[in-house]
């Protein structure tokens, strides 16, 4: 895989699923391989097939909706995208394609996009201006600016929409979002508030509610919206890893222990969990086990996450 020698590759993680089916990454790898191979529709069936044994797998998830992304079934590939970002929270390059999937979804945002990557960003920019006039509320046009980093419009085009549908919880909380990833906090908290209000059993918006309090070192609060989100979602391994995270950092290790070991069984992929399991193993004087566990993060990551964390850019690379 590393010497990008693909179709090797795929032949040797197809032996090595056969000689232990379902207890190795390599149906995930082969995945990996055949996507290298535009082999999409055998690469969709290898996800689905590691996906059953390792539900939680926020890489393979990430990976999958690529996948379909590129089978041009958007719909699907969205949904597959928002199941992943409950796990992981997605990259710039995530949101990107996401952006893309509702692009497909609507014809003058596919072709401003078209313009867009041929260069011509004057006629794109009129096709969109014109769009806007026609469809003043078009949640598309905005996610097209966003799918090419014009952060700038698509929030012009995101407000009006959330304006005008403020009970649109999902809306709500991809422009909370959008605000986190311009480093605008307290913005995105007010939004990720109101999403919270419009649909008060979902877990993305509390999840991201903690990360903000965490980040401000509010831990009392975050530990709260933490353990409020697991009371919706007992195998939430982002909420379970930063409650371990609070524990370590009040010397509390035993109970980080506890609580990082849950994150790691409810997403086994999720690197951060790991990290701090081995902080803790190397507080208690364990060295060997924190190297081991060490290794192994670093092992995987290699492996897997590098590239199915920024699919659109890496795998076409």
């Amino acid at each position: 895989m590393n010497a990008k020698r693909y179709a090797e590759a795929e032949q040797a993680f197809l032996q090595a699923e056969a000689e232990a089916p379902g207890t190795t990454n390599a149906l995930a790898l082969r995945a990996k391989a055949l996507i290298h191979l535009n082999r999409f529709e055998e690469a969709e069936q290898c996800l689905t097939g590691y996906l059953k044994s390792h539900d939680r797998s926020s890489d393979a998830k990430y990976l999958l909706a690529y996948t379909l992304f590129r089978l041009n079934r958007p719909r699907e590939s969205l949904g597959v995208y928002t199941a992943a970002a409950e796990l992981r929270r997605p990259t710039w390059d995530d949101l990107k394609i996401v952006g893309v999937d509702y692009v497909l979804r609507a014809p003058q945002a596919k072709a401003a996009l078209a313009a867009m990557r041929s260069g011509d960003k004057a006629r794109a920019i009129t096709i969109l201006a014109t769009a806007r006039k026609v469809l003043p509320e078009d949640p598309d046009l905005a996610r097209t600016y966003l799918a090419e980093n014009l952060a700038g419009p698509a929030e012009e085009e995101m407000r009006k929409y959330v304006a005008s549908r403020p009970d649109d919880a999902t809306a709500l909380y991809g422009f909370g979002y959008i605000l986190l990833a311009e480093q605008r906090i307290d913005d995105a908290n007010s939004f990720f508030q109101d999403s919270l209000t419009a649909q008060s059993n979902q877990t993305e918006s509390l999840f991201q509610l903690g990360e903000i309090a965490l980040q401000q070192n509010q831990d009392a609060v975050a530990e709260d919206d933490f353990h409020g989100l697991l009371v919706r979602d007992s195998r939430h391994g982002g909420a379970w890893t930063e409650i371990g995270v609070i524990a370590f950092r009040a010397f509390h290790y035993e109970e980080a222990k506890s609580d990082l070991q849950r994150a790691i069984e409810s997403a086994p992929s999720y690197q951060k969990a790991h990290y701090y399991y081995a902080l803790r193993l190397s507080k208690l004087g364990r060295k060997t086990d924190a190297e081991r566990e060490s290794k192994s993060r670093r092992v995987f990551r290699r492996s897997i996450a590098p590239n199915l964390t920024s699919p659109g850019r890496n795998l076409e690379s």
